[in-house]
């Protein structure tokens, strides 16, 4: 009696690797069992907060640059009151008479008002303008130049190019002068120096005197002509001395 395939591959060695072969040859033609099952892992992704500095803070206007650093505003003012204090111009005085390209050194005090402690807090800026006329124009001040030495009390200017007439200069203390700017309202801490300006002093150019060509020679024209009339005097002079003289002494001898 023949025994069955079946029986036959598991009753003797090679039925065995048969089985084996024939078991690899299912699971690879089946597409179903031949999937390796994957995991798809997500990262777990959090949205940070924005680091200290690049929003608002408190009180403080942070505005960023194109470099990714933060810039941020001056500080605020302190609380207006009604004493402020004020610059006292001592020079350039009414006075002063400046040339055109010359320096002239402007110096300044303070109010007793003033709270030098705390102000001015940032800058001094000098400004300057032609005063001719009844009512100078507040809005044609032209800078002059600024320090940020707050401590400092005179500031070397040197006069530019400009018509001869009256001129003021005006000292102003962290950009903030009421008179020229009326959008920063009416209003200024107590002990603040507030803008003050110059009494009027005169610029003038430095004109050269006038120079003429020598049409006159040494020895001609009304000088000459002086010398030679000169020369005649004296002939005559001693003619007439010689004559005289001689008169006297027919009379004596």
């Amino acid at each position: 009696m023949r025994s069955s395939p079946s029986l036959w591959a598991s009753s003797t060695p090679f039925g065995f690797l048969f089985s084996i072969l024939l078991l690899l040859v299912v699971l690879t033609s089946n597409p179903i069992l031949a999937q390796t099952p994957t995991t798809t892992i997500r990262a777990n992704t959090t949205t940070a907060a924005p680091p200290a500095g690049n929003g608002t803070a408190t009180n403080t206007t942070v505005t960023p640059s194109r470099n990714g650093t933060a810039t941020t505003s001056p500080r605020p003012l302190p609380t207006c009151g009604p004493n402020p204090g004020q610059f006292v111009v001592e020079s350039p005085r009414s006075s002063a008479v400046v040339s055109v390209g010359a320096p002239i050194n402007i110096t300044w005090s303070y109010s007793k008002l003033t709270n030098l402690d705390i102000f001015p807090r940032e800058k001094i800026s000098v400004f300057w303008q032609n005063a001719d006329g009844d009512n100078p124009r507040m809005d044609g001040w032209k800078l002059a130049g600024e320090t940020n030495n707050t401590a400092t009390r005179w500031f070397i200017w040197t006069v530019p190019q400009a018509v001869d007439g009256n001129y003021q200069v005006r000292l102003v203390a962290d950009g903030l002068d009421l008179q020229q700017a009326s959008g920063q309202g009416q209003c200024t801490p107590d002990g603040f120096p507030i803008a003050s300006s110059s009494g009027k002093f005169r610029i003038n150019n430095n004109l050269p005197l006038p120079t003429f060509a020598d049409t006159l020679g040494p020895s001609s024209g009304v000088f000459g002509r002086w010398e030679m009339s000169g020369e005649r005097v004296l002939a005559v002079g001693l003619a007439v001395g010689a004559g005289l003289l001689g008169t006297v002494m027919t009379l004596f001898l």
